[in-house]
């Protein structure tokens, strides 16, 4: 069952690769937020089913590899990059080596089982995927090509850098009610059913924010510590 689920996202994210060539540039941002959420619950079926083998771990890198990595490049590249051919090739590729890197750095080191260890690329990724109807809807053209750089650089480093992202741990139903991060997974639930066409960059951004106010914290609780 999660190996379907992994070949289930990985269909979702070639499908968003094919409508970005065609020009459907919101329904490829689409799927690869639905290919994402996919990916989220492949992993939940493994631990429930206590299912795990090296061949799903590799299949999940590779699913993640084209749906968070190929698919937002080719997505970027059409919305954002073309006009600066191979320029804007070079820049759009970018992105698909950030996203390989973490996925290598992921898979080759040891797995801690309350964080990882810089920001997951499938956030990431909906990050800019979703700014195409966020900016859409918002002022009715995309962003500026330069503002997307930059947005992109700024992923970039996170993915690839020791900032602390708890995992889960909020998905019971008591941690939910009583829990101040309970609380947030359920108004985020809620705004996106609310409002679907921005949830996913608005959302995966309000996530960003949370987890680098969290890391200064925690450094800043390091420093006091420290004699």
């Amino acid at each position: 069952m999660p190996n379907a689920l992994t070949i289930a996202g990985l269909f979702f994210g070639c499908e968003a690769v094919f409508s970005a060539l065609n020009g459907r540039l919101l329904a490829s941002a689409y799927l690869i937020t639905l290919a994402s959420i996919i990916d989220i619950f492949d992993g939940a079926a493994a631990r429930l089913l206590h299912s795990y083998s090296s061949i799903g771990k590799q299949l999940d890198s590779i699913a993640d590899t084209v749906t968070v990595g190929v698919a937002p490049t080719i997505l970027l590249y059409q919305a954002y990059f073309r006009p600066w051919h191979a320029l804007g090739v070079a820049v759009a590729i970018s992105w698909t080596l950030a996203v390989a890197l973490r996925l290598a750095r992921f898979n080759a080191a040891r797995p801690d089982p309350s964080y990882f260890c810089g920001l997951p690329s499938p956030p990431a990724a909906n990050i800019l995927s979703g700014s195409l109807p966020f900016s859409e809807v918002i002022w009715h053209h995309f962003f500026n090509p330069w503002v997307v750089v930059a947005l992109m650089a700024v992923l970039a480093v996170l993915m690839l850098s020791n900032v602390r992202v708890e995992k889960g741990g909020f998905f019971s139903p008591e941690q939910l009610v009583h829990s101040g991060r309970g609380r947030l997974a359920l108004a985020a639930c809620l705004y996106a059913a609310l409002v679907p066409w921005s949830a996913p960059f608005v959302v995966f951004s309000g996530l960003v924010v949370l987890v680098l106010i969290r890391e200064a914290r925690r450094r800043v609780a390091g420093r006091v510590a420290v004699p």
